[in-house]
């Protein structure tokens, strides 16, 4: 799984593992977690290493792991090394929309180490929002996509899942998409997790005002569509397709 942070790595991971033959390991490129790699003194081939190992480890028919567009760039890892340090790896991007309230919600997990939401922690205070922070991260964010999309490694074996509709409708995007990607049989999808911020941007950021303007600004959303990919909407019309041929062969 490709990603950024409070892309809603953390849902579909737990949803991932509540699969039957299914396998995710964590962040595996965290610096501060008993399973993952030191930011310095590491080479790539170190840090590749330590992914197979991790995969490696992992007992199901699919396993994987989640990859966070930060812990790439410490280790300079591009998306042609995974490729070709993973040969017949598939990869789930996984982005969000709303790239105020991808920032909105990063700034509230920083401030209260709150990263999982786990329905345990208190309502999250108020955050304030440095626009020219916004705006610099917004553009990284938004490149690291750009940079994913031109890989000519990963056309034909990726699956495009946005966090809007994941939220949505959990089951909906697994049995359209996700199960279809994976070769697996639709099966019931469960997680523990809660939402940690249920509150409007306007009752969370401080300078709503400043903003606000920007909600509307094409920069500061993603809404990605590639024809080469295994999109979502493609998905979709796969598994149309194959139900009716099926449902034609059953006839017959």
């Amino acid at each position: 799984m490709l990603a950024t942070r409070r892309s809603g790595s953390n849902l579909l991971l737990d949803c991932l593992n509540s699969v039957p033959g299914v396998s995710f390991g964590s962040e595996v490129l965290h610096d501060r977690m008993y399973y993952g790699v030191r930011r310095r003194w590491i080479s790539k081939r170190a840090v590749l290493r330590h992914i197979a190992y991790s995969l490696n480890d992992c007992k199901e028919r699919i396993c994987g792991c989640k990859i966070i567009m930060l812990r790439m760039q410490w280790h300079r890892l591009t998306v042609s090394d995974l490729v070709e340090a993973f040969p017949n790896a598939r990869f789930i991007i996984l982005y969000r929309k709303s790239l105020i309230d991808q920032f909105v919600s990063l700034r509230i997990a920083e401030v209260t180490g709150e990263w999982v939401g786990n329905g345990k922690a208190q309502s999250p205070p108020r955050v304030h929002v440095d626009l020219e922070s916004l705006k610099v991260w917004a553009q990284s964010v938004r490149d690291f996509y750009a940079e994913l999309l031109r890989s000519p490694g990963i056309r034909g074996r990726s699956v495009v899942i946005s966090y809007e509709e994941l939220t949505a409708d959990l089951q909906k995007t697994f049995d359209q998409a996700l199960f279809p990607f994976l070769q697996l049989p639709p099966s019931p999808v469960a997680t523990q997790l809660k939402k940690q911020n249920t509150r409007p941007l306007s009752e969370t950021v401080e300078n709503y005002g400043e903003i606000e303007p920007l909600l509307t600004d094409p920069n500061f959303r993603l809404d990605i569509k590639y024809p080469m990919m295994l999109s979502t909407q493609l998905l979709t019309s796969m598994t149309s397709v194959l139900t009716t041929i099926s449902a034609l062969v059953g006839a017959s």
